[in-house]
C-alpha cells in the first residue's frame, strides 16, 4: 500500500488559516486517499469554519470543500470524525490507451538443450 502526506487545513469563510495538521493517508487501491482515526486538527485561532482544504503534498494537489460551519477557539483540538476519503482519485477518463512502439515487437524463446552430459 502507498502511504503519503497530507496537510488538513481548516479556513474561515475569508479563506484564513485557522487550524491545520499534518497526517498520513493510504492509497488501497480503490482511488481514494483514506486517512484512519483519530484525525485532530489543531486550532490556531477563534473562527468559524467554512473550508476544509486538503493538501495532496507528494503531487501538490490540493482539493477545497465547503463544509458544515463549526464555531472554533485558539488550543481546541477538533476531531474529524472516523475513517474517512480525503481525496477520491477515481479511474482515467475511458480507461487508460495502448502504449505503441516505434518497431516490431517480438518474443524469442531461448533455445536450450535438455540432457544430461558425462
Amino acid at each position: 500500500m502507498l502511504v503519503t502526506k497530507l496537510v488538513i487545513r481548516m479556513l474561515d469563510v475569508d479563506e484564513q488559516l485557522l487550524g491545520w495538521a499534518e497526517v498520513q493517508a493510504e492509497a488501497r487501491g480503490d482511488g481514494k486517499l483514506w486517512v484512519d482515526p483519530p484525525t485532530f486538527v489543531a486550532i490556531k485561532r477563534d473562527g468559524v469554519v467554512n473550508y476544509l482544504s486538503v493538501h495532496w503534498c507528494d503531487v501538490n494537489v490540493e482539493i477545497r470543500s465547503v463544509v458544515e460551519r463549526a464555531r472554533v477557539t485558539l488550543g481546541q483540538l477538533f476531531e474529524l470524525p472516523g475513517q474517512w476519503a480525503a481525496i477520491t482519485c477515481g479511474p482515467a477518463a475511458g480507461g487508460l490507451p495502448s502504449v505503441t512502439v516505434r518497431s516490431p515487437v517480438a518474443v524469442q524463446v531461448p533455445v536450450g538443450a535438455f540432457g544430461a552430459k558425462g
